[in-house]
């Protein structure tokens, strides 16, 4: 389930403070190659399902109508390490010729974000809320309470946390934290640098209200199970973050999902953790790819736009690429 909590919040960029780790506890384990050690049919049959997923690879896209310069879809995962390898030169031409680079939240939208939790603390907090730590055992709530404490947390503050700040806490690794805080950005952040200085303009795809509301349409059932499940597996989060991202460079972008729903399905059975995956799936990715065709469509028609956002975006038949599609556009992948 921990596998759930990294993958959805690398559609968002939350405000966090590092803390400090040692460089070994940032390794982690390729948790997939274990899997094609321990049991290569599983292995196997993951990529298939993952295969069979409409536009299931590919992170970098081209958007073509008659009459109108290019545009570009760059599906991103926000990471800090992914920050540092160099982009490939195909995609940094296409940034530095846009006529407009669009993003999921823009900086002064991030900004704004910010703002509302510093100064709102019912924005954060639901003091009625009934706390989850109660359910963890000794060794869980150690663990919980350190990386609590690197945040100026404490477990009964954590307790009162609305869902999706909480989810943020847990979710982005501590490793990625501490980097975020040595000033080294993730690869969203990256690309509007870059934008920045090719005299790219910016703008978003969605306020941060519309970003958040997803999680309202998520049970209160389902967002403690995974809630739970991902306080219980923060010890393995440089696991699941290293796993994650080498299938991101892979560009093997519909099997970051499947392989966690594969995760999950070992402590829920399969039927259920597909079921859980369905409802953020639709909540938090298919919901507002609909929405930002409102704001992506337009601009396509255009011409000459760069739009990066979050790599899961892309796939599946209500995906960004499916719905563009549907609206008369030609895309192509060019990665591969």
């Amino acid at each position: 389930m921990r596998r759930l909590i990294w993958i959805v919040l690398s559609l968002f960029l939350w405000p966090q403070l590092a803390a400090a780790q040692s460089a070994n506890q940032c390794a982690g384990a390729d948790l997939l190659a274990e899997l094609k050690s321990a049991d290569p049919a599983a292995h196997a049959a993951l990529f298939e399902r993952a295969h069979a997923v409409a536009n299931g690879r590919g992170k970098f896209w081209r958007v073509s109508r008659d009459g109108v310069a290019p545009s570009y879809l760059f599906g991103t995962f926000h990471d800090t390490g992914i920050a540092r390898r160099p982009l490939a030169a195909a995609v940094v031409r296409a940034l530095a010729a846009a006529r407009l680079m669009l993003v999921e939240l823009t900086e002064a939208e991030q900004a704004r974000l910010e703002a509302r939790i510093a100064g709102d603390p019912d924005f954060v907090i639901d003091r009625g809320r009934t706390g989850l730590s109660g359910q963890l055992s000794a060794a869980e709530r150690a663990v919980l309470e350190r990386k609590l404490a690197a945040n100026g947390l404490t477990l009964a503050i954590a307790d009162k946390l609305r869902p999706w700040m909480l989810f943020s806490l847990i979710a982005v690794p501590q490793c990625m934290l501490r980097e975020m805080r040595q000033g080294q950005p993730v690869l969203d952040n990256l690309l509007v640098s870059k934008a920045a200085e090719a005299g790219v303009p910016v703008a978003g795809l969605e306020t941060y209200e519309a970003a958040l509301g997803g999680f309202a349409a998520i049970p209160a059932e389902t967002m403690n199970l995974v809630l739970l499940e991902g306080l219980r597996g923060i010890s393995g989060e440089e696991d699941s973050r290293r796993t994650s991202v080498g299938l991101y460079l892979a560009g093997e972008i519909a099997a970051i999902w499947e392989f966690s729903i594969h995760g999950t399905a070992e402590t829920l059975g399969l039927a259920r953790s597909r079921e859980i995956y369905d409802q953020f799936g639709a909540a938090l990715i298919e919901a507002r790819n609909r929405a930002w065709m409102e704001v992506l469509a337009p601009q396509l028609e255009l011409g000459g736009v760069f739009a990066a956002f979050g790599a899961l975006h892309l796939p599946g038949e209500a995906g960004v690429i499916e719905l563009l599609r549907a609206r008369g556009f030609e895309v192509t992948r060019l990665d591969g």
